[in-house]
């Protein structure tokens, strides 16, 4: 079976597009050696083990993961701040394994849901298990909450659609993603 492995979807300093494709031990011997010469990062089992949980089947656009779901009410501070916050911790953490987030403003300005993507249930378990992650929530994003948020934890399928009118503005903007179930509006 064919794999693809997306350099934007690593842990990486660098803003690299590059994309791997082929069989899944191409794709491996090719992605670590772009890992050490470009990303200077040392051949290592972890590297290894990094590179192939970021593996997705080639396909239909559609990525599977692990990952949480919390929605909130902003206390204080901005939705520019509160998402300035969520861009600091990926642009500084570069946790293993994660994917992507979505952030979602809903039209009363203060009501967040802030998606969060890994590869796998024990990459976002391990991120729960790290005392800094725990630190950063306590006095990063809990200060700017009103109370507890709701969290929902689960498996992920999203699949990337292009859309099918693409108007003059849109040329240039990225693929639009979305859930793979779709609402009974959607259907």
């Amino acid at each position: 079976m064919r794999v693809v492995v997306d350099c934007r979807q690593m842990p990486s300093e660098s803003n690299c597009s590059l994309t791997i494709a082929g069989e899944e031990d191409e794709v491996l011997r090719a992605a670590m050696q772009h890992a050490m010469d470009v990303h200077g990062h040392a051949e290592s089992d972890e590297l290894r083990d990094g590179i192939k949980a970021g593996m997705q089947p080639e396909s239909s656009g559609q990525v599977s993961g692990y990952g949480t779901t919390m929605v909130g009410r902003l206390g204080r501070g901005s939705v520019d701040e509160f998402a300035g916050v969520l861009q600091e911790w990926e642009r500084d953490r570069r946790v293993p394994g994660f994917l992507g987030a979505q952030l979602m403003v809903s039209d009363d300005g203060k009501t967040v849901v802030n998606t969060a993507v890994f590869t796998d249930a024990q990459a976002y378990a391990r991120l729960g298990e790290d005392p800094a992650q725990g630190e950063w929530y306590r006095t990063r994003v809990a200060p700017m909450l009103d109370g507890e948020p709701q969290w929902i934890d689960g498996n992920w399928s999203v699949m990337y659609r292009q859309p099918a009118i693409v108007l003059p503005d849109q040329a240039a903007a990225p693929t639009p993603t979305s859930m793979a179930k779709p609402t009974a509006a959607r259907r």
